[in-house]
């Protein structure tokens, strides 16, 4: 007789299916590096981003019903995007080839298949996984003129902003505070990256530099951290911040699911084991 607090293995039918699909989500982000291309030569292009964003709905939908939540989520907000677009054709024209390239690189993080990464930062426990109502980015020693600009694209991503001082950036205070994310510019990176990557949340440097002017690059990046490219604007920097979280969001948590349905629990286990 079975136990009944045994979960039953994946059905292999369902893994076959889900193993299809991530073969042929491949040809998708191709698609959307294609049209990312595309975009840099067209940007104001209805019919590109009416195509884009068609692809985009499907990959929300087709990508939920297999269990890639992350993925579904990503294709969404994406798609929120793509339709802002085609209302105002002079939103964010200078960026949306990057903005699509960046989109391409998260789902495909998303896709990848799960696997302990050496190095990688733990997720911090009190706010480092994407889910969530209240997503905190906290702005690590960004001027006033960065700040609002970035409020205000933060919002349109469900981030709210908390800007401190990098003398403020200590292991105690980000752990009070429990931050999705911490935004800081490549001049400054030196000064919290050890602080950051000590207490495992997701970092992305902002490079506002003209490419002319860079000297120098930012230190060696470690896992869990990139960089943004902000010279045209900030559009990309949310693009860059989902594949960082996709990469450590809720990875080796251990989560207790209760149901008496041994199909709904073969379900939750897959889709919760996918992601870490």
């Amino acid at each position: 007789m079975t136990d009944p607090g045994q979960v039953p293995p994946p059905d292999p039918a369902l893994q076959a299916l889900q193993a299809r699909f991530r073969g042929t989500i491949q040809n998708t982000i191709a698609a959307l590096r294609h049209s990312a291309a595309q975009l840099a030569a067209a940007p104001r292009s209805p019919e590109l981003i009416e195509a884009l964003r068609r692809e985009l709905h499907r990959v929300h939908g087709t990508a939920g019903s297999y269990g890639y939540t992350e993925a579904s989520a990503i294709a969404a907000r994406a798609e929120e995007r793509a339709v802002r677009w085609a209302r105002d054709p002079l939103l964010e024209t200078g960026e949306r080839a990057a903005i699509v390239e960046h989109l391409a690189s998260a789902l495909e993080q998303a896709f990848a298949e799960p696997a302990g990464r050496e190095g990688a930062p733990a997720t911090n426990a009190t706010g480092g996984g994407t889910g969530g109502d209240a997503r905190i980015l906290v702005a690590a020693g960004l001027p006033s003129d960065m700040l609002d600009t970035l409020r205000a694209e933060a919002a349109l991503h469900g981030f709210t902003v908390r800007a401190l001082t990098l003398e403020q950036c200590t292991p105690a205070v980000l752990r009070s505070i429990g931050p999705s994310l911490i935004a800081v510019e490549a001049p400054t990176y030196s000064a919290v990256v050890d602080t950051v990557w000590s207490i495992g949340t997701p970092l992305v440097v902002l490079e506002r530099r003209p490419r002319a002017q860079r000297t120098s690059f930012v230190p060696p990046l470690r896992a869990g951290m990139a960089v943004a490219d902000i010279t045209d604007g900030f559009g990309s920097v949310f693009d860059v911040a989902e594949r960082v979280l996709v990469q450590g969001s809720w990875a080796g948590a251990t989560i207790l699911a209760v149901d008496d349905d041994p199909a709904m629990l073969m379900m939750v286990r897959y889709v919760l084991e996918a992601p870490g």
